[in-house]
């Protein structure tokens, strides 16, 4: 019944999210993550979803991120990006900036000087999809690193052949 409402419900789901009742959180994501697709939600419902993904380290925490992709603007882009330096979630960070597309990559372009091998292969891999021009120096500059210079590699192509298809 919440997916059919739309709009109405998302103001009784944020509620949920805020509250933090356990049983609730996870349906209330669903329904949430369901609706982004069609329509980009409040200020109020990223603003919930966002604060929730701080405070909240579970399974739900999990599923809020990738709900997070689905709200196409810079400050969901930053607070996704925030979670790409995470080890535990960096995957499901990189599925919710792709998703996100290139409205995300000026908060990828950092992690490419992470500390953590894993985290810059997963920046490669996330601009490989939805990087542009800009992202190419801080490609290039992981090139000829033992552990991400394939990905940047992948990435630098990838960039090149959409600026190619665009002309």
């Amino acid at each position: 019944i919440l997916r059919e409402m739309g709009a109405p419900a998302e103001a009784a789901l944020v509620k949920v999210l805020r509250k933090g009742d356990t049983w609730a959180i996870d349906p209330a994501l669903d329904v949430l993550s369901s609706q982004f697709d069609a329509r980009q939600p409040t200020e109020e419902t990223r603003d919930a979803l966002i604060q929730f993904i701080k405070k909240d380290k579970g399974s739900n925490r999990r599923k809020a991120i990738i709900a997070l992709g689905g709200i196409k603007d810079e400050v969901a882009a930053e607070a996704a990006a925030e979670q790409l330096g995470d080890f535990a979630v960096c995957d499901l960070a990189g599925q919710s900036l792709r998703r996100m597309g290139p409205i995300a990559e000026k908060f990828v372009v950092p992690h490419l000087k992470n500390s953590n091998t894993f985290i810059r292969a997963e920046a490669c891999k996330v601009l490989e999809l939805i990087g542009t021009k800009k992202s190419v120096p801080a490609l290039q500059a992981l090139v000829r690193d033992f552990h991400t210079g394939q990905a940047a590699r992948q990435a630098i192509d990838a960039i090149n052949q959409r600026s190619k298809q665009k002309q």
